[in-house]
């Protein structure tokens, strides 16, 4: 009996319609599914009229699958992957598997499809070349500090993924080293019934969601590069001569903690770069 194939099949971020006709193909062909959360899947399927009972593969029985699903390629099966939304492997469960599986010695094909990130980038306007994406950050320590300020010095955009809980202190915490005018592009519920999008300075964008009792959806957040803030910056205020201004503010007393505070305002610099700008200065 001949070797068998594991598939990775991308499943629609929102809306259903967005199913690619060869990944229902795969589906309906596959001697199994797994899938990251079999009641949602199961939805899926149903809309599509495929008549199998996914198995559950999600982030914490991932390693304890492989055996399973290599015994079964062993044989010849084919057997499908899906998540919950998007292409399996990326921010979600599936990278373990694909590895173990290709070691073994079996064929992957991938089932491409619907991608937050892509979607979202280009709905931003800036997805023209280059891009950074973080999935999502770390919720404290180091290495999300890390990450945020190398995400301040990219001159291409960057795309993160963000709860709706969480977004408005991530946001607060952007401002703070990006900058109040650094612009952003917010997906919420991307190809969704209830999907919206918004646009601007990162010190506009926190007031709109504070004003909501509660924000709501899955998040895709796309972070313009500073070569391009920094190009609009310099055309909105051309006269602005930092040095001169530096020196004005130490002389007149300001403190230096109070003169980041007043020049990230005026020149719309990453607080990192300013930082490093003043206390330079004797």
């Amino acid at each position: 009996m001949g070797k068998g194939t594991l598939f990775l099949c991308a499943t629609p971020i929102g809306n259903l319609e967005d199913m690619t006709l060869r990944a229902i193909r795969i589906l309906r062909e596959a001697d199994f599914i797994g899938a990251e959360d079999t009641r949602w899947s199961r939805k899926l399927l149903d809309h599509y009229e495929i008549k199998k009972q996914p198995f559950s593969c999600f982030a914490h029985n991932e390693l304890q699958r492989v055996d399973w699903i290599l015994d079964r390629l062993e044989e010849g099966g084919k057997i499908a992957i899906i998540t919950s939304a998007g292409m399996p492997g990326i921010s979600d469960p599936g990278n373990i598997l694909v590895e173990r599986v290709i070691d073994a010695g079996f064929s992957v094909e991938v089932i491409p499809g619907p991608s937050a990130v892509t979607s979202a980038l280009a709905l931003s306007g800036w997805g023209g070349g280059d891009f950074y994406f973080a999935a999502f950050l770390d919720r404290q320590g180091k290495k999300r500090k890390d990450t945020l300020n190398f995400i301040a010095g990219l001159s291409c955009p960057s795309v993160i993924f963000e709860s709706p809980h969480r977004i408005i202190a991530t946001l607060e915490e952007f401002m703070e080293i990006l900058g109040p005018e650094r612009r952003i592009f917010l997906a919420r519920e991307l190809t969704k019934i209830h999907e919206e999008t918004l646009r601007g300075k990162i010190e506009e964008i926190i007031p709109q969601l504070r004003e909501r009792d509660r924000v709501r959806g899955e998040i895709t957040l796309v972070i313009q590069g500073l070569e391009e803030k920094a190009e609009s910056s310099e055309e909105k205020s051309p006269l602005v001569d930092e040095e001169n201004l530096l020196n004005d503010l130490l002389e007149a007393g300001v403190s230096k903690k109070d003169a980041v505070k007043i020049l990230q305002h005026v020149l719309a610099w990453p607080r990192n770069r300013i930082y490093e700008f003043v206390h330079k200065k004797k």
